[in-house]
């Protein structure tokens, strides 16, 4: 897959997780989970500071800053083990899932987990439903090359 933000990119390996159905609560977009240390080239170096500041002192301030040249929220959420859980989002100019058949631009937001999300499989957890319904529409969003 690869993710542009702003006038940056960066292409990385992403795993079809049947068991992912996060979505953002504002705008319904599906969430993709990515390693924050697989888009740390394509964020400033503030922004990094601020969301690993978040994650370890769980400070919602240090999120909230009027130069930021990204646009961070915060999701909550419950996994099987846990509830109450939350995760720093990015709102990405653009996600290109690459195919072997053919590569498609969908419309999701990026969840940033603070932790590698395997150990040398994959750095991005996919929202399969969003995937499928992508490539089985005739969505005007979608461009397929």
């Amino acid at each position: 897959m690869n993710i542009s933000i702003g006038d940056k990119s960066k292409t990385f390996r992403g795993y079809i997780d049947t068991g992912n159905e996060l979505t953002d609560p504002v705008t319904g977009k599906p969430v993709m989970i990515v390693n924050i240390d697989c888009i740390k080239d394509i964020i400033d170096n503030d922004s990094y500071d601020r969301i690993m500041d978040y994650y370890e002192n769980k400070c919602y301030e240090s999120l909230i800053n009027e130069s930021n040249k990204i646009n961070l929220r915060i999701i909550k959420y419950n996994t099987i083990s846990n509830s109450g859980e939350s995760m720093v989002c990015i709102a990405p100019d653009e996600i290109e899932i690459i195919n072997n058949d053919n590569n498609i631009f969908i419309d999701a937001i990026i969840g940033i987990h603070p932790k590698r999300i395997s150990k040398d499989d994959y750095d991005a957890l996919l929202f399969k439903k969003v995937i499928d319904w992508e490539l089985e529409t005739e969505n005007e969003y979608v461009k397929t090359c």
